[in-house]
């Protein structure tokens, strides 16, 4: 959203704080991307912002809450009652309260890691051992990996059961669990499924060390 554009938005917010403005939100639901949503909340005052969040759908208040700085996203987990929170972070995966933490109080951090199943508490644990400037604090602890000799109808079928939510690559392993390379999904589709795996494979992939910086990663997976 350009910034002429996103303040046309604020404005009109703004001028109907003080009216029924629940159509409002949802137009801009509709409109705009979570991080621009969370752009527009950053930009309002602390009273209305808490008051236009507590109007978003259900299922967008918790995501667009992590996609907002810390001191604005805080203001309004501070602002809103303990029933809310508890029913905010019924669900809350591992990935979210990682980007929530800085925010949480200790009794709050407790109870959504008490919520969590085996997996996700795994998860949250494993990144722990790492920095937030890392990589291994963001990256995905399980990623997709198939042996080489897989048959491409076979990973497609595996796939449908198990496809995360944030993955564009296989990775392909030989018979003693080393790497051999990766094949981004979408070659899967439409190829013979009588194929191999290995028969896809991408071998110059850019590796990353856990311990490595964020910004400096995202560059290099960039080139």
């Amino acid at each position: 959203m350009q910034t002429s554009e996103r303040q046309e938005v604020i404005d009109d917010l703004l001028s109907k704080v003080d009216q029924d403005s629940l159509d409002v939100v949802q137009d801009i639901e509709q409109a705009h991307s979570l991080d621009s949503l969370a752009l527009l909340l950053e930009a309002l005052p602390v009273t209305d912002r808490v008051g236009f969040w507590e109007q978003l759908s259900s299922s967008l208040q918790l995501p667009v809450l992590a996609e907002m700085r810390d001191d604005a996203s805080e203001a309004i987990i501070r602002a809103v009652d303990d029933d809310q929170l508890h029913a905010l972070f019924a669900d809350l995966d591992a990935d979210t309260l990682l980007e929530l933490q800085d925010v949480l109080n200790e009794p709050l951090l407790e109870e959504a890691l008490g919520r969590m199943d085996s997996e996700q508490k795994q998860r949250y644990a494993s990144a722990q051992q790492y920095a937030d400037n890392q990589v291994g604090h963001w990256c995905d602890h399980q990623p997709l990996v198939v042996p080489a000799k897989t048959k491409i109808n076979v990973v497609l079928r595996w796939l449908r059961r198990v496809m995360p939510k944030y993955c564009d690559h296989v990775f392909v392993v030989d018979s003693r669990g080393l790497w051999v390379g990766a094949v981004p999904i979408h070659k899967l589709f439409g190829a013979d499924g009588l194929l191999k795996i290995s028969e896809l494979v991408r071998d110059q992939f850019p590796s990353l060390n856990a311990r490595d910086d964020i910004y400096a990663s995202a560059d290099k997976v960039a080139e």
